[in-house]
């Protein structure tokens, strides 16, 4: 799947859940608008693949294709992870520096996981519906 169309699903799911604000019709740059709609999912992946901290989500998400992604972007999606109870956070000993907050994914971030991808998979099914591979 390309980068495109990724982005273009993300506008979609963005769209119909009602989550674009009126500024990105009014010069914004439409891929980081898109990225929105997914990037909390993607992360809630990361963290259930295994317990990480911030820096080390950002280097995976860049390795996976995310090039721009940055500690700025994640970590205020981190917290909102939190305050939906979809993470947990514990300060951990580190063993290279200062302690690391490590994020786990909860019984109820993985239900939401869980919905986040049927939710995708059918929204990628129905848009290629339309504009094909």
């Amino acid at each position: 799947m390309s980068a495109s169309f990724v982005l273009w699903l993300t506008f979609v799911i963005e769209l119909e859940k009602g989550l674009l604000c009126n500024t990105i019709f009014l010069g914004d740059n439409m891929e980081s608008q898109m990225l929105k709609g997914v990037i909390e999912g993607v992360i809630l992946q990361i963290i259930k693949n295994k317990e990480t901290y911030g820096y080390e989500i950002v280097e995976n998400l860049r390795l996976n294709g995310f090039y721009n992604m940055t500690e700025s972007t994640v970590y205020p999606i981190l917290q909102r992870l939190s305050n939906k109870g979809l993470i947990l956070s514990s300060k951990e000993k580190s063993k290279l520096g200062p302690k690391r907050k490590y994020h786990y994914i909860t019984p109820k971030g993985e239900e939401y996981l869980e919905e986040f991808k049927e939710s995708f998979r059918e929204l990628e099914r129905l848009v290629g519906n339309i504009i094909g591979d």
